[in-house]
């Protein structure tokens, strides 16, 4: 049965399928495979769909206050 690890906050995944699995440093355990790309890893080994980060726009004032 393979071994899923992960960087907590990234979608990296590495899959350890030897007999006698060994994390990798810096990694977690995870508590199953990557549902998605789109999925990163939580620190309780599960996978988590990132919250979406609000898009910041320059307006005209500061624009101009940036020359």
């Amino acid at each position: 049965m393979p071994k899923y690890y992960a960087i907590v906050g990234q979608s990296l995944e590495v899959i350890d399928n030897s007999k006698k699995p060994t994390r990798p440093k810096g990694y977690i355990k995870m508590k199953y495979e990557s549902p998605s790309p789109e999925h990163i890893a939580s620190d309780t080994g599960d996978w988590i769909l990132p919250e979406p980060q609000p898009v910041v726009t320059a307006n005209e004032t500061d624009t101009e206050n940036a020359s």
